[in-house]
C-alpha cells in the first residue's frame, strides 16, 4: 500500500455505495458499523436473493459477498448480478476456500477472495489495493 493511507481509502469509499451479503448477523452488523463509522453508504442483506433485489434497484460500487449462503451461493449471486454501466468491485469472503472455489471465482472475474475469519485490517488492505487499481482493470 505504498503512499495510500486509511484516510485516503475512506475518502474514496465515502462517495461509493457498498453492499454486504452474508447470512451471519455478526458479520453484517460488524461491517455495517465499521463502514458507517467512516461515513460510508452501506447496505447489508442476509441472502443472495435479497442481494440480487438490491442490485436490481440500485447500482453498487463494491459488493462483498459470503460464499456459503442459503439457497444460492455467493458465486452464483455474482454470476447473476445485473451488469452495471460502471465497474463493480467484487470481494468474496469464505471460511470454505478450496481450489474449486478459487478457480470459479477467478473465472467469474471476482476481484479478491478473503478467507474467514478476516480482520477489518485485511479487508481495508484489500479494498485499498483494488481501489488503487482503478476502473480499467482487465479482468472485469
Amino acid at each position: 500500500m505504498t503512499g495510500t493511507s486509511s484516510q485516503d481509502i475512506y475518502e474514496k469509499l465515502r462517495s461509493m455505495r457498498l453492499l454486504v451479503v452474508d447470512d451471519s448477523e455478526l458479520v453484517r452488523s460488524s461491517l455495517a458499523s465499521w463502514f458507517a463509522s467512516e461515513g460510508c453508504a452501506i447496505e447489508t442483506v442476509a441472502t443472495a436473493e435479497e442481494g440480487l433485489r438490491v442490485l436490481e434497484r440500485r447500482d453498487c460500487d463494491i459488493v462483498i459477498v459470503d460464499y456459503r449462503l442459503p439457497l444460492m451461493d455467493g458465486l452464483e449471486l455474482l454470476e447473476r448480478m445485473p451488469h452495471a454501466e460502471r465497474r463493480v468491485v467484487t470481494i468474496l469472503i469464505t471460511a470454505y476456500l478450496d481450489e474449486q472455489v478459487e478457480t470459479r471465482a477467478r473465472e467469474l472475474g471476482v476481484d479478491a477472495v478473503l478467507e474467514k475469519p478476516m480482520t477489518t485490517r485485511s479487508l481495508e488492505q484489500t479494498m485499498a489495493r483494488l481501489l488503487a487499481e482503478g476502473p480499467d482493470e482487465e479482468n472485469r
